[in-house]
């Protein structure tokens, strides 16, 4: 399991662990949904920045 920090604009950054880049950006869109935030995937893809964790 990696950590990845994912970035949404205009939003605090997040770490998310997860098996791959993808899935991190998956369970980041889950979790930004259950928030209550009702963006698409397309418009969050947009809006977001994710990266490995060097911890």
């Amino acid at each position: 399991m990696m950590t990845f920090v994912v970035s949404v604009y205009g939003f605090d950054e997040e770490t998310v662990s997860a098996e791959t880049r993808a899935k991190a950006m998956y369970k980041a869109f889950r979790a930004f949904q259950d928030a209550g935030y009702r963006w698409d995937f397309h418009k969050f893809l947009i809006n977001t920045t994710i990266w490995q964790s060097r911890r």
